[in-house]
């Protein structure tokens, strides 16, 4: 019995896939390119706040490890 179950739980899933990837097939892909181009276009000024940011930290850092030396 449990095998029946099994293998009728087992086909319902084949059937909802192939139903999903057959729907999927037919859904017109998305143009993402002036998405990714607005990314490329700022890289720069990303870079140049996570550089200062990183600094920040690590000023703290340093600060708190000179102050605990002095202690």
């Amino acid at each position: 019995m449990a095998k029946k179950v099994l293998w009728s739980s087992v086909l319902a899933l084949g059937v909802a896939l192939v139903a999903g990837v057959a729907e999927a097939a037919g859904v017109a892909a998305v143009d993402v390119t002036d998405v990714v181009s607005g990314i490329t276009n700022q890289s720069t000024s990303i870079a140049t706040i996570g550089t200062t940011i990183l600094g920040i930290i690590v000023g703290i850092v340093a600060f708190k490890w000179v102050r605990r030396v002095l202690k």
